[in-house]
């Protein structure tokens, strides 16, 4: 559901039972302004004197509004509150997960805003403090939970146009102390966290994918983007749903591999997905670094990657207006599926 709202300018569905229209609304205006980029939240909600864990919205627009919609069912979309957050269009959402109850949106502004969703209905705001901010338009933001400090802080990590990437720790939205600060060479596009919370990777314009050490800020292990004739054979690994368009068209040259623009984890950290401006998809293998498998399918910039829970199938948005839904070959599925339920067996130890 986030994937195809996020691909869509306007937030509408249209579902069998009684046809009626969804839309984000209070119950009388539509949403009118471009949503850029959207958040669950999963957070306790007053209501009826009451407090209940409740699935929430967010969504950021290209005016610098935060809306956050109460997910009731899905004939029952309610908007509870706005934000006029950000003076431009707002870039990145995150959620730091329910020990801390944190929402964290970055614009193009320069600026990133903490909110406490302790109380959704009227989220506190606070801006962060200039010295610990960036100069440049906000391209990604990320929590990261996890016993990283005595108090069981949650770090803040960010990514913008001013090729800086910056480690914060975060235990409250006034208690806030910057941990490492890297200049990376060219811009950074996108951030993803690691399933374990140990590790984070950033991809973007120089061709590189750099692993981070969450606790200390410091880089772990870097991969350059590059081209390796030998994942040719194993193209039909990752295949999409039948549209027939793994192979229309032929592999890069070295030298000719686009910039890192997306990443994305599956479920179980084995591998890793990257979405290039040449418009490829590439399988990365997380402790290796080797290109697994790539396709190709959009005919323009791909806008997110999401595996599916069950590490079947691959889900991909694009400004050419197409959602493809991939189908991974049972080879990867069974490798991730083995590596989650050593997660789940406390068997899974993360090098």
């Amino acid at each position: 559901w986030g994937l195809f709202w996020q691909a869509a300018n306007t937030i509408t569905t249209s579902p069998n039972k009684k046809k009626k229209q969804l839309s984000f609304t209070d119950a009388k205006k539509k949403v009118n302004a471009e949503v850029r980029c959207l958040e669950f939240i999963h957070t306790p909600v007053h209501t009826k004197g009451q407090y209940n864990d409740c699935l929430l919205l967010s969504s950021g627009d290209r005016k610098g509004n935060v809306r956050f919609h109460h997910l009731v069912d899905e004939d029952n979309i309610q908007q509870i509150a706005l934000v006029k957050a950000h003076n431009k269009e707002i870039r990145s959402l995150h959620y730091s997960g329910q020990k801390s109850h944190l929402l964290a949106s970055g614009g193009r502004d320069t600026f990133i805003h903490l909110y406490d969703m302790s109380n959704p209905t009227h989220p506190d705001v606070i801006s962060l403090p200039p010295q610990y901010n960036h100069t440049g338009a906000i391209t990604a933001v990320r929590f990261i939970e996890g016993d990283h400090h005595k108090n069981k802080a949650c770090r803040l990590v960010s990514a913008a146009s001013d090729k800086n990437i910056i480690f914060r720790n975060v235990s409250h939205t006034q208690d806030i102390t910057p941990i490492a600060k890297h200049v990376i060479k060219r811009t950074v596009y996108d951030l993803a966290v690691h399933p374990t919370n140990k590790f984070i990777i950033s991809c973007g314009q120089d061709k590189f994918l750099r692993i981070w050490n969450v606790a200390n800020g410091k880089q772990n292990r870097s991969y350059q983007l590059q081209e390796d004739e030998a994942i040719s054979n194993n193209n039909k690994n990752l295949t999409d749903s039948g549209l027939g368009l793994s192979h229309s068209r032929p592999l890069s040259s070295a030298n000719n591999t686009g910039e890192a623009i997306k990443v994305s984890l599956d479920p179980s950290g084995l591998y890793f997905i990257v979405s290039t401006s040449d418009k490829w998809l590439r399988l990365f293998d997380w402790f290796s670094g080797h290109c697994v498998a790539k396709v190709y399918g959009h005919s323009a910039a791909i806008t997110s990657i999401k595996f599916t829970a069950d590490c079947k199938r691959l889900i991909s948005t694009s400004a050419d207006g197409c959602i493809f839904i991939w189908k991974l070959s049972p080879e990867f599925t069974n490798a991730m599926q083995t590596r989650l339920n050593g997660f789940n067996n406390n068997e899974a130890n993360e090098t």
